[in-house]
């Protein structure tokens, strides 16, 4: 078995490659009011990196301002974050394709965690 890559080097890689982990994760349809999602093929562990949220990256006021314009679907894939004590936003409501718009959002008791780095 190959050595395990270190989570941040493994981020590294598929940040600059702008690859999603297709090996490790797959997309299905789940149903209409859902649509689709994001799946382990298998196990992924604790720390590891899983998959990189892209998009536009915006700050508070053009979020607000796109929330307003945006279908209810569309702003869904809008995802809020504080940094250095600023509000930003990743909007990724324009499908490229990639798999990070499409992980499960569950706040009360998430799988998986969404991490700044």
């Amino acid at each position: 078995m190959p050595p395990r890559i270190s989570p941040l080097k493994d981020a590294i890689h598929h940040v600059i490659s702008k690859t999603d982990k297709s090996c490790k994760l797959e997309v299905k349809y789940i149903n209409a009011a859902k649509g689709r999602g994001v799946f382990a093929k298998g196990s992924i562990c604790k720390g590891d990196f899983v998959v990189e949220y892209r998009g536009d990256m915006i700050n508070d006021a053009e979020s607000q301002r796109r929330r307003k314009c945006y279908h209810p679907s569309c702003a869904a894939f809008m995802f809020a974050f504080k940094w250095r004590g600023k509000t930003w936003c990743f909007d990724a409501s324009r499908d490229d394709g990639s798999f990070g718009r499409l992980v499960n959002d569950e706040h009360r008791y998430p799988n998986c965690k969404m991490k700044k780095n």
